[in-house]
């Protein structure tokens, strides 16, 4: 690879701290490597997610590139799922936070989730 273009000594700090933040990230969670995978249904346009889970853990990743601020409920993307029929109590990770089960994204803004599944059935 032909590393000439690349800023020597003049990187962009920012985008390097939230690169070293998103690798801290994925060593830190296995789901990221290992578990099942899902698309969420009915997502707005410009809005997508993926969620990756295994019996004892879901995550989720929301990304909005629509162009203008979208709400979301975190209970309505959960149960598109089809993983649970209850809504875990999600930590956010990385990126925006929730307030009352819903997740505002402004435009070109993420969040990263994690839940304790609930294993008591």
């Amino acid at each position: 690879f032909c590393r000439r273009p690349f800023p020597w000594g003049r990187e962009d700090q920012d985008l390097l701290a939230f690169y070293r933040e998103v690798g801290r990230l994925r060593r830190s969670q296995s789901l990221f490597a290992k578990g099942y995978c899902k698309l969420p249904e009915g997502m707005p346009q410009g809005v997508f997610a993926l969620s990756r889970f295994d019996e004892s853990k879901t995550l989720l990743a929301i990304v909005n590139l629509s162009g203008k601020a979208e709400t979301l409920s975190l209970e309505e993307v959960y149960l598109s799922l089809g993983i649970g029929d209850k809504l875990p109590h999600f930590t956010c990770l990385l990126g925006e936070n929730t307030k009352n089960k819903h997740l505002t994204l402004e435009n070109m803004s993420f969040s990263v989730l994690l839940a304790e599944n609930d294993t008591n059935c």
